[in-house]
């Protein structure tokens, strides 16, 4: 430091803004480049978030279909148990009505 002021005093005011403006320059390229970076991460941090939220949301899709689709086979399944009795007793009631015909 001691050297740059020295140096800065032998300089002349041109010479001088010209340094400034250089530092200045410098100090606002690192800046910048350590917002980017991390503007950069907050990003990712998001994307991931994101990421991570759709395929949680994904997840409880299929498992809802896989719930539903379960839920339409005992369905099916009921549909035709109850289907195969009424005809068991629509047949016995037939048969029964042709045994006492005879």
């Amino acid at each position: 430091l001691k050297e740059d002021m020295i140096s800065m005093a032998n300089l002349s005011e041109s010479e001088k803004m010209t340094a400034l403006e250089a530092a200045h320059n410098a100090e606002m390229e690192r800046r910048k480049s350590q917002m980017e970076a991390s503007f950069s991460r907050l990003l990712q941090d998001e994307l991931q978030k994101m990421k991570s939220a759709h395929e949680l949301e994904l997840k409880r899709l299929a498992a809802d279909m896989e719930s539903a689709a379960f839920e339409d086979k005992q369905n099916l399944e009921t549909e035709a148990e109850e289907h195969v009795k009424s005809e068991v007793n629509r047949v016995t009631i037939e048969l029964q009505n042709a045994h006492a015909a005879e």
